[in-house]
């Protein structure tokens, strides 16, 4: 079966892991000690595999939510109606302050 979810680092894997168990959807993390050696390998892991394939349908619409939510978390709006990203302090369209 191929990988349902890519993971950013070994914490995403987990996150998302921990994620789809509370929606009673297993999965096993494979590689997450493998990306240490990111600098040196050609590797994308760590990977999410489904513990049961009947799942799959549940678990993909799941990660798009979490993705979306991710992304919503992502980004701020200026008052001149530009998106920035969060961990500028300014907006780089018109030099205004972020929001508190």
């Amino acid at each position: 079966m191929p990988a349902l979810y890519l993971a950013a680092d070994p914490v995403e894997a987990q996150l998302v892991a921990d994620y789809l168990a509370q929606h009673e959807i297993g999965v096993r993390i494979d590689g997450a000690f493998l990306w240490a050696a990111r600098g040196e390998l050609p590797l994308e892991y760590p990977r999410l595999y489904l513990l049961d394939p009947a799942d799959e349908t549940r678990a993909r619409a799941l990660l798009r939510e979490y993705e979306r939510r991710a992304l919503i978390h992502s980004i701020w709006r200026c008052g001149c109606g530009q998106d920035v990203p969060q961990h500028f302090e300014l907006c780089w369209n018109c030099g205004l302050d972020r929001p508190a």
